[in-house]
């Protein structure tokens, strides 16, 4: 295993670092090569809305395993940045930015689902009372009947503070209640969706620590949550050196670590697409010119080789 550390890099105008109380875009989008390990649970409620609040998730039970992988965008969906690949058989096409994630397609298990009006799944910054809607329309074939999806999502954060789940406790959370309305029309009638979803996320975790979902539809419901496991990276790692210099920056950046040998130095922008990479550096301190890119947030991971692996952002 490899010891690996994450910065964020920026070009131009702004300064490395988040806020943990206002998600951005570049605090939560996947990167391509991730993996979250989650498990899916029974639903309990989702708990008070509000400031300042502990949610205790904890008791959670786990009904299936599962994981999901950031890949590289599909060229059926040329507007995607990533795929969203869930190992329980779907994929989510979607382009990700510092200020939204828009699905503009989903494969559910051989379904695949166009979206003509693509869904804006999130709006950023995110933080305590902001919201945003969308209205999206998608066509798709199941069971032999071509279907015409069209409806709306909208999204709110209705509060911040700690979460606790099985996996452990996570002080700074944004807590994100979306609401998806939707209709399924086909030769034989509609189908009607109401999809309310609550969302735990922290900035630096590409991945909700946790979520409840609530699914009513004119053929029936159901109800289900998830929280993410093993190591998450951000409370664990802020104490690995990692030092960058200068930041902001325009031309040339030094990269250098006191933990080991550095192998290589990837940099990312923040839809998670590869700017730049050097390998087979095999040294503590690395000089990198980083001109040829535009100005922007960029992610730089740093790859050493002592037999650790970590990640913080």
């Amino acid at each position: 295993m490899k010891k690996i550390y994450s910065i964020i890099l920026v070009l131009g105008t702004c300064s490395m670092g988040y806020s943990q109380v206002t998600l951005q875009g570049s605090d939560v989008n996947g990167v391509i090569g991730e993996t979250f390990n989650y498990e899916q649970t029974d639903w309990i409620s989702p708990g008070a809305a509000g400031a300042n609040q502990t949610w205790d998730l904890s008791g959670i039970s786990s009904t299936a395993s599962s994981s999901l992988t950031i890949n590289a965008p599909n060229a059926s969906f040329p507007a995607s940045t990533v795929t969203q690949y869930d190992a329980a058989g779907s994929s989510i096409y979607i382009e990700q930015s510092n200020t939204a994630q828009i699905i503009h397609g989903i494969d559910a298990g051989g379904t695949v689902i166009t979206y003509s009006n693509p869904q804006t799944h999130l709006g950023f910054p995110l933080s305590m009372s902001s919201s945003g809607n969308d209205t999206h329309a998608a066509t798709f074939v199941s069971g032999g009947f071509p279907f015409d999806r069209a409806g709306s999502t909208t999204w709110e954060v209705d509060g911040w503070g700690t979460v606790i789940t099985p996996n452990g406790t996570y002080t700074d959370v944004l807590r994100v209640k979306q609401t998806q309305t939707y209709v399924d029309t086909y030769a034989a009638g509609t189908i009607d969706y109401d999809v309310e979803i609550y969302s735990w996320m922290k900035a630096g975790i590409h991945y909700p620590l946790a979520s409840m979902t609530d699914v009513v539809t004119s053929l029936g419901s159901s109800q289900y949550g998830t929280y993410a496991t093993g190591p998450l990276g951000i409370d664990e790692l802020n104490n690995f050196a990692f030092n960058l210099s200068p930041n902001p920056c325009q031309d040339i950046i030094t990269i250098s670590s006191t933990e080991g040998v550095v192998e290589s130095v990837r940099i990312m922008d923040i839809s998670g697409m590869e700017a730049s990479t050097v390998e087979n550096i095999q040294g503590n301190t690395e000089t990198i010119d980083i001109s040829s890119l535009k100005s922007g947030v960029y992610f730089v991971t740093l790859q050493l080789s002592d037999g650790r692996q970590s990640k913080a952002q």
